[in-house]
Formats: structure tokens, sequence, C-alpha cells
């Protein structure tokens, strides 16, 4: 009878193994070199950050601030508010007035209200619960200048970020 040769599965061969073993190996320094690589780009970036000149901050230019009366900023809201809007929206005012009301809102925030033109409609002006103090020695009907952020206006023109001008 004839004998049949079995031949082993590749994986069983000697060969095989040395094979892999050199490609494992390779795969292991690879990894170290990539290593070492990206710690020496690492160095070479931070010693370009260490010898770049340090930047120097260039000031932004601030709007300046809108000095008006409690009227006339109603009295210009009143005429075109989307005007009013573009013009006083997020800008900065020091505004002028007579003072209507001092007290607090729903949320217990301070504020003053400054009389205009308008028996209904007021410059209410918020101001930080760290201002308790000051605003409680101020007078109603008394003179004040307010400086702060126009916010916009609903039935109120709403002035934030207030502080009394001394």
């Amino acid at each position: 009878m004839e004998e049949k040769i079995i031949k082993k599965p590749f994986y069983k061969k000697w060969w095989f193994w040395v094979i892999a073993i050199i490609l494992f190996i390779s795969f292991v320094n690879s990894l170290g070199d990539n290593e070492k690589e990206q710690q020496n780009i690492l160095n070479n970036d931070v010693d370009s950050i260490e010898n770049s000149p340090i930047p120097t901050k260039t000031p932004i230019p601030k709007e300046p601030i809108i000095k008006i009366t409690a009227e006339k900023l109603f009295e210009e809201s009143e005429a075109n508010e989307v005007a009013f809007d573009v013009k006083y929206k997020g800008k900065q005012v020091e505004v002028t007035g007579i003072i209507n009301s001092i007290g607090k809102d729903i949320l217990d925030t301070p504020y003053v209200s400054l009389e205009t033109n308008n028996l209904i409609s007021i410059v209410q002006c918020m101001f930080s619960k760290n201002d308790i103090g000051k605003l409680s020695l101020l007078q109603k009907n008394s003179k004040i200048t307010i400086n702060g952020t126009v916010d916009g206006k609903l039935l109120n023109i709403i002035i934030r970020k207030s502080e009394i001008v001394e």
C-alpha cells in the first residue's frame, strides 16, 4: 500500500515562526522609534515657543460712553425702536435723570427707575445685589447719573450692569 504523506499545517512549520518573530520584533521597534520621534517634535516645539518673542496685547479700542438724559433716550426709542436698538443696544450709556422709584424686581434684583416724558414707561437701571447699600442712600425725585449697558426696550428701557456715577 501506498503511504500517504501528511503535510503539516503552515503554522506548525519552523520557518513560519521565524518570520513571525522577525515581524513582531520589527513592529515593536517601530513603536519605540515613533515615541522618540514624537518626543523630539515635542522638544522642538517647546524650544520654539521659549525662543519666540512674547506677543504684546494691542489695546482694544473702547467705544465712547454715550451721555444722554433719560427723557431723550426714551424719545429716541419712541421715534424709531429699530434705530434705537442699532444705536444703543449693547452700548454703554451714561444716563442722567430724576429718580422715579427705587426698588427690587420679582427676582430680587435692585433697580432705580428714572422719569421720562411718558407716565407708563420709564428707564429702569438694574444694579447688582452688592449695590444695595448705595441704593439705600438714594431719594426719590433727586437727580442722578447712572452708567450702564442698554439691554433694549420692552415696556421700559432696561439698562443692565448699572453703576452710580459719583
